[in-house]
């Protein structure tokens, strides 16, 4: 879904956002953070960095920033 996200729904890519930062919250933020580097590459008004935007606003929601800085 990800590879879609500059086709995606608005809602649908909202959704999305809601339910992986639930998923990433929920097993102690593991994920491949390294490997999403490219994305802070890319223009601001890009699907895939307002996407991780988005995700990012959305883990801090439901957690606190120490807690998702400090996972490598």
């Amino acid at each position: 879904l990800f590879a879609c996200t500059p086709y995606l729904d608005p809602e649908l890519r909202t959704r999305l956002v809601s339910w992986l930062s639930y998923h990433l919250g929920a097993f102690g933020f593991q994920w491949p953070w390294d490997r999403w580097q490219w994305v802070t590459e890319r223009m601001a008004g890009d699907a895939h960095r307002s996407f991780c935007t988005q995700l990012l606003h959305r883990l801090l929601r439901v957690s606190y920033y120490e807690a998702v800085h400090q996972v490598k």
